[in-house]
C-alpha cells in the first residue's frame, strides 16, 4: 500500500499548550526519494495536567521542498518519524526511515492516522506497527519552532530557534 501525500490542516482537538502562538514544525527532503513524516506529541489540558501521547500522519515531502506539518500545533516538543515507499534497489526493494536508533516508540499506520494513547495501547486499525520516533529540540517558553531536514546522503539536520534545549 503507497502513502499519500497529504498536507495536514486543522487544529487539534486539544492543544498541548494553552498559548495563541503555534509551533512551525517544518520537514525537508533533499533525499532522492519523497519522505513521509508522522509526529506524535504529548497533548496537555488547559491548566498543564498532562494526558495521553497523540501520534498523526503521514505528510509526504517531495525532494527538494520543504513544508510544515500542522499550522496549528502548539506543542514545546514532539517526536518525529521519516520513511520512503519502497523503491526497487539492484534485484530487491528498499525502504529507508528516520530515526534508525534508539528513540520513543509510537503506534502508526502506512495510511493517513491519528491515534490517541499512542505510546502505549495498540489501536484497532489494520497493521499497526510500534515504531521508533527521533526526539525534538525542546522550547523553554511557549512552542516550538524547528526544521528537520533529510539530506540527500540520508543524514538529518535539525534547527530549532528561540529558547531552546536538547
Amino acid at each position: 500500500m503507497k502513502r499519500v501525500s497529504v498536507t495536514l490542516m486543522g487544529a487539534s482537538t486539544i492543544m498541548a499548550i494553552a498559548t495563541p502562538v503555534s509551533a512551525r514544525i517544518i520537514f525537508c527532503n533533499n533525499y532522492p526519494y519523497e519522505v513521509y513524516f508522522s509526529i506524535a506529541y504529548q497533548q496537555f489540558q488547559a491548566n498543564g495536567d498532562a494526558l495521553d501521547w497523540l501520534s498523526r500522519g503521514w505528510l509526504g515531502v517531495e525532494t527538494g521542498k520543504c513544508e510544515e506539518f500542522d499550522s496549528a500545533i502548539a506543542v514545546s516538543e514532539f517526536y518525529w518519524r521519516g520513511e520512503t515507499n519502497f523503491y526497487k534497489q539492484g534485484r530487491g526493494r528498499a525502504r529507508d526511515s528516520w530515526p534508525s536508533k534508539d528513540g520513543k516508540k509510537f503506534w502508526n499506520v502506512e495510511g493517513d492516522f491519528q491515534f490517541y494513547q499512542a505510546d502505549h495501547t495498540k489501536p484497532e486499525a489494520q497493521k499497526p506497527t510500534f515504531s521508533t520516533y527521533e526526539k525534538s529540540f525542546r522550547a523553554k517558553d511557549g512552542p516550538i519552532t524547528e526544521t528537520i531536514t533529510i539530506l540527500e546522503g540520508g543524514q538529518v539536520t535539525s534547527d530549532a530557534t528561540g529558547a531552546v534545549e536538547q
